[in-house]
């Protein structure tokens, strides 16, 4: 059934978001009072039936937007039924955010922050906010590795935003604006997270490799770190194989390549082999912390 004589109004949910499950917005009503002052807030369920009785036309493009986003936490779901709860992802992300940021009627609650305490978000058109890596060596050879978001002449640090989102949004300064993170989106949240990374000397080929495997520029990286990524020409091959007890052997053909990382002239260093290796940036920089000294 859908409400008279108030208006719809949409809240980003920054816990639920947080946790990787798309971005979850959920839907809400209030009701003017005499007075003028707004009534109590209370979930909305919609269903497609519902979308033609909506009186505003923002209003029934954004829901029949959102109840037609791609939500694989919903599937087998019966649409007949009310839903208060939307996961956007994939491509109708961007026209969903828009559209949401362009009525004065999107807000955020924070994570901590109990279900009747949110925040206004209105849409920043500005340039987008991009993440820059800072990646710098010291006399001892450790690696310190942080970073910052800079838009023109101005610059955020990474625990300031609200909210970040890996579909290339932020929420900073009570506005939703852009964000470019050129893939790197794995480092710039546990960054965040976890503030600036010492590394190792013994630790910085493993984390150059980890840098390139997800993309960042290695222009960022110390002239010492910089390399260039080279694939070699595939050479088919044969194994053979004849477990214990069988008569007869296996075989495999493999022909794959493996690219290799090459530290970039002038610097003379060893080939980091990109291989199988599956950076997994917790874990990582966890490690590198255990293997600093104090005084590091």
């Amino acid at each position: 059934m859908v409400p008279v004589g108030g208006e719809f109004f949409y809240v980003i949910e920054g816990p639920a978001t947080a946790a990787g499950q798309g971005i979850v917005v959920t839907t809400r009503w209030r009701q003017q009072k005499k007075n003028g002052e707004w009534g109590k807030p209370q979930s909305a369920g919609i269903t497609i039936a519902d979308i033609p009785q909506l009186a505003d036309a923002v209003d029934r493009e954004i829901l029949t937007t959102l109840l037609g986003a791609a939500d694989p936490y919903m599937a087998g779901y019966n649409h007949s039924y009310p839903r208060t709860t939307f996961n956007l992802s994939g491509p109708i992300t961007d026209r969903a955010l828009r559209l949401l940021a362009s009525i004065r009627r999107l807000y955020l609650r924070g994570e901590g922050d109990p279900l009747d305490v949110i925040r206004p978000v209105s849409a920043d058109t500005g340039s987008p906010w991009t993440f820059r890596p800072d990646i710098t060596t010291a006399d001892d050879g450790t690696v310190h590795l942080h970073g910052r978001l800079t838009r023109d002449d101005e610059t955020m640090a990474l625990i300031e935003p609200q909210l970040l989102l890996p579909a290339g949004y932020v929420i900073a300064r009570g506005a939703l604006a852009r964000l470019e993170h050129g893939g790197a989106f794995p480092w710039l949240a546990r960054l965040r997270q976890s503030g600036p990374a010492v590394i190792p000397p013994d630790a910085a080929s493993l984390l150059v490799e980890a840098l390139a495997r997800t993309g960042v520029d290695p222009s960022v990286l110390p002239p010492a770190l910089q390399y260039e990524v080279v694939d070699a020409t595939p050479r088919p091959a044969v194994k053979i194989v004849r477990p214990p007890g069988l008569e007869r052997a296996h075989y495999r053909l493999d022909s794959q390549a493996t690219p290799v990382l090459r530290p970039k002239p002038p610097h003379n260093g060893n080939f980091w082999r990109t291989g199988e290796f599956s950076p997994l940036f917790d874990a990582f920089l966890a490690a590198a912390r255990e293997r600093v000294s104090p005084d590091a």
